[in-house]
């Protein structure tokens, strides 16, 4: 492939999203969860045969759907994250994304991020169906991160956590069951209460969980902790707004106790893992200007008294962790 038809392929690569969130406007994935034949399929869609015999050979060629002697079927990896019945199911990212783009212009917030001109707020959308689809996916993702985080707690005093930006209680109730003696407290919007008490209400943790109505730019931190999280939620903020929340928790948290940082950082080049940088470009979008490497956050955390003793990457996943202790 050629220099002019990569740079064609870029310029129209947001046809391939388009594709997917149709796909799931018309619960395509429904209906190839077993084979069944181009015919069928438009039969039960009710949409024409010619125009959906390309999206589905798209899909095919994606490797979403597998096509054998005329029936189309979801492939084995993708099927799992499409089924209606899996708590999994990555349906309810697709749609917020789905929304997201037919209601924004990237090319604009774009433009106006780099001019300094947004004022748009990150996941800024009210609309219940997306809050609710929202609250879910960050549920189902976090369950595992919080394993990761609590296999890095294990080796420091952890008996009081602060997770800021805590949701629905994802983290904190997978902490719980992990690190016997732990109490967290959750700082987030008071729109996440009630989500939260839904959520927290089927384990035995409510001693153990306590939801503060707190914005942390606004609010101070009332209390000091062995352990501050601050998981995917930095990237949430504009550059203007970073500095002071890392100086915040430093000053919140006790002699030697740590910070866990867990998102999207890159390679010291900048340019790597390719998935993080598509995850920063998008968050540019919306005013956030975070494309931070590990170096990046020891040289803004020393001066605050705080050393950058590891960072921890996984294979496959865009995101990572860093440790740094006071």
């Amino acid at each position: 492939m050629d220099s002019r038809e990569k740079l064609s392929i870029f310029a129209n690569a947001y046809k391939i999203s388009s594709v997917i969130f149709v796909a799931a406007r018309l619960d395509l994935f429904k209906y190839t969860s077993e084979g069944i034949s181009l015919e069928n399929l438009a039969k039960v869609l009710n949409v024409l045969e010619q125009p959906l015999a390309l999206l589905v050979n798209f899909l095919a060629a994606l490797e979403i759907l597998k096509e054998s002697n005329g029936y189309y079927i979801t492939n084995d990896d993708y099927s799992p994250l499409l089924s209606y019945d899996n708590e999994l199911v990555m349906l309810d990212f697709i749609k917020i994304a789905d929304s997201e783009l037919e209601n924004r212009n990237y090319t604009k917030e774009l433009m106006d991020s780099l001019f300094g001109r947004s004022s748009k707020e990150f996941y800024s959308s009210t609309q219940l169906e997306t809050v609710n689809n929202f609250n879910k996916i960050l549920y189902n993702s976090g369950q595992y991160a919080s394993i990761l985080i609590a296999r890095e707690l294990s080796r420091y005093k952890n008996d009081t956590i602060l997770d800021i930006g805590g949701n629905v209680g994802t983290y904190a109730i997978g902490l719980c069951k992990i690190l016997n003696s732990t109490t967290v407290h959750i700082y987030d919007k008071a729109a996440m209460k009630a989500p939260f008490e839904e959520n927290i209400s089927k384990y035995d943790f409510k001693d153990r969980v306590k939801f503060f109505e707190k914005d942390i730019i606004a609010d101070r931190i009332d209390e000091s902790y062995d352990v501050i999280i601050l998981s995917n939620i930095l990237h949430c903020f504009h550059l203007s707004l970073i500095d002071s929340i890392l100086s915040k928790v430093s000053q919140a948290i006790n002699s030697g106790g740590v910070i866990i940082l867990h998102d999207t950082f890159l390679d010291e080049s900048g340019t790597k893992p390719c998935q993080s940088l598509l995850y920063n470009l998008d968050w540019l979008t919306s005013g956030c200007s975070f494309n931070y490497t590990a170096e990046d956050m020891r040289d803004k955390f020393e001066p605050l008294g705080l050393k950058l003793v590891k960072q921890v990457k996984y294979k496959n996943m865009p995101t990572s962790i860093l440790v740094l202790k006071k």
